[in-house]
């Protein structure tokens, strides 16, 4: 009779190892991310947060140390997979003629609020006056993420896909300032492009996106 045990000895190691010199992982400037947008709007009266989770946003500012290290340690892998795709399009991008820049540096302040993160990367179509986009990787997993994303199962009901509200809130800061310069400006970027990517079956999707002037 073979016997198991979750979460060993060996576990335990490897995961310590994950989080090896890394006292509070990703956390170093005091600056807000654009992946951390969120806003509050009301719902019959009552309040109702989209984007990003802003007590997550509080603990990184505040230097709070984390508490739960086994979700700090499944935190950090998911990180490197995501990585380990960007890395993949990248490559592929490079092979395709459309990679212009990837992990730009971003640090800007809108009045008072000041915002750091890195762009995944620039990419130029080359086609129709070569637009340039600024693009966000994002990797998903699951079936509900890829009903609610990539609307894949329409013959159960599902919806036509569409980015998660984070994804478009934080790619809509990037083209508020990028959008907004003068067009014969060389950092001037029109469009966003939001890939998706099913780390599990390796399905993906890509998603246009613009501003448009309030009127």
């Amino acid at each position: 009779m073979i016997k198991y045990k979750f979460k060993s000895h060996l576990h335990q190691i490897l995961e310590e190892e994950l989080l090896a010199g890394e006292k509070f992982p990703h956390q170093s400037s005091g600056l807000f991310r654009p992946s951390e947008a969120s806003a509050v709007y009301y719902k019959n009266e009552k309040p109702k947060i989209v984007g990003s989770c802003a007590r997550k946003t509080y603990y990184r500012l505040t230097h709070t140390p984390p508490t739960d290290i086994s979700r700090m340690a499944h935190q950090e892998n998911r990180m490197r997979e995501g990585k380990a795709s960007e890395e993949q399009v990248t490559e592929d991008a490079k092979k395709a003629g459309i990679y212009l820049a990837n992990n730009v540096p971003f640090h800007k302040f809108f009045g008072d609020v000041g915002i750091s993160g890195e762009i995944d990367a620039v990419y130029s179509t080359g086609r129709c006056g070569g637009v340039n986009y600024v693009v966000e990787q994002k990797s998903i997993y699951g079936y509900y993420a890829q009903k609610d994303i990539f609307g894949r199962f329409l013959h159960l009901g599902s919806n036509p896909g569409k980015p998660r509200d984070s994804y478009i809130m934080q790619t809509a800061l990037y083209l508020r300032y990028f959008s907004y310069l003068p067009k014969e400006d060389p950092a001037y970027l029109p469009f966003g492009a939001i890939y998706v990517r099913d780390r599990g079956d390796g399905h993906f999707g890509v998603f246009d996106t613009w501003l448009e002037p309030e009127t």
